[in-house]
């Protein structure tokens, strides 16, 4: 008797607060775009970044262009994706490798991807880097929980996303945002600092 009574109240505690956290929950930063209109306007991204991969506006001269935006929030988790993909004329192309190489801490790597990459953060949860792809491409990636994304195979190609298992290298995890604030985060909701 005493037992189910116990289940009964944890049922209750865990519906209650379930109720509580969806009622409450600030659901404006559940979103999902491939809008190129809207690249840049990432608020309400929960993910320990500042997104200094990515370039501040898309080059106008860029080609075959990409986008995909996505940040959701759940009981268990937060899972995010900002994607960009450009194809640049030499000189630009240049201008943005160079860019890339003058942020503070990043690491410039040969094998980690399949491709030559400038890697601002490397995790199980968090990633952030830039490919140097064929044809003077480049492709901008942050991720955090991504394989919670239901449909992330059909917007990015497994081959941005996978580290390459082959090289036998073992990287340490890091990040060049080492903050111990969540208001440091350009991004990061004022309603979800904790």
């Amino acid at each position: 008797m005493k037992r189910k009574f116990i289940v009964v109240i944890v049922a209750v505690l865990v519906i209650f607060f379930s109720v509580i956290f969806i009622l409450f929950n600030d659901n404006d930063v559940d979103k999902e775009t491939n809008d190129i209109g809207n690249y840049g306007d990432w608020y309400g991204l929960l993910g320990h970044t500042n997104l200094l991969i990515f370039p501040e506006k898309i080059d106008d001269d860029a080609i075959n262009v990409e986008y995909y935006y996505y940040n959701e929030v759940t009981i268990l988790s937060e899972s995010c994706c900002v994607f960009l993909k450009c194809e640049y004329n030499s000189e630009d192309y240049e201008k943005e490798v160079e860019r890339l190489g003058k942020i503070d801490n990043i690491k410039y790597c040969e094998n980690i991807y399949d491709y030559e990459s400038y890697v601002s953060m490397l995790g199980n949860e968090e990633n952030e880097y830039a490919l140097l792809c064929e044809n003077k491409t480049i492709v901008y990636l942050f991720t955090r929980n991504y394989k919670d994304i239901e449909n992330i195979d059909k917007v990015v190609n497994q081959k941005y996303l996978n580290k390459n298992s082959e090289s036998g290298t073992k990287e340490e995890s890091f990040s060049i945002y080492q903050f111990d604030n969540h208001n440091n985060y350009k991004y990061w909701p004022e309603s979800y600092n904790y």
